[in-house]
């Protein structure tokens, strides 16, 4: 695994919480990166393979179909897209992690590209703890006392 990155996020330290309360400290791993290529990450199908040969924690993995024209892979995509914004919290945590794949003739893959799709609840949780961080900070430095009393 020479010149690779393993690429993850730290979840469940409750000194950096996220929004999710996570059961256990891990990092989740979602990707590895060449540090050779040009190319985005080697292929999730490689990258989750490598991550389980190791024993690692990693996100969930679900293959959401193969299109052969643009407007079936749009349509995918928004669907997609709507299904982890529309659901909850607490079912999806903190959304998902897509993966654009193409696929050539003799079934190689190849990743295009890879985003975090977060669901709209999640968003706005996170808007807000940011605002009221905001808010805090800006009364301390007023002289309030912490928490806004």
């Amino acid at each position: 695994m020479d010149n690779m990155t393993f690429v993850g996020e730290y979840c469940g330290n409750q000194d950096y919480q996220h929004l999710v309360k996570y059961n256990e400290i891990a990092i989740n791993f979602v990707a590895i990166v060449d540090n050779n290529s040009a190319i985005t990450c080697i292929s999730p199908k490689e990258a989750f393979a490598t991550f389980d040969k190791f024993g690692l924690n990693k996100v969930g993995y679900k293959h959401m179909g193969e299109f052969e024209n643009k407007k079936d892979f749009n349509e995918a995509l928004k669907n997609i897209y709507l299904n982890v914004a529309e659901t909850e919290i607490d079912v999806e945590e903190e959304g998902s992690v897509i993966y654009i794949v193409s696929v050539d003739k003799n079934g190689v893959e190849k990743a295009l590209s890879l985003s975090k799709l977060k669901t709209l609840e999640y968003r706005i949780f996170r808007k807000l703890r940011e605002k009221l961080r905001t808010f805090i900070a800006r009364d301390t430095k007023k002289g309030g006392k912490k928490g806004g009393k």
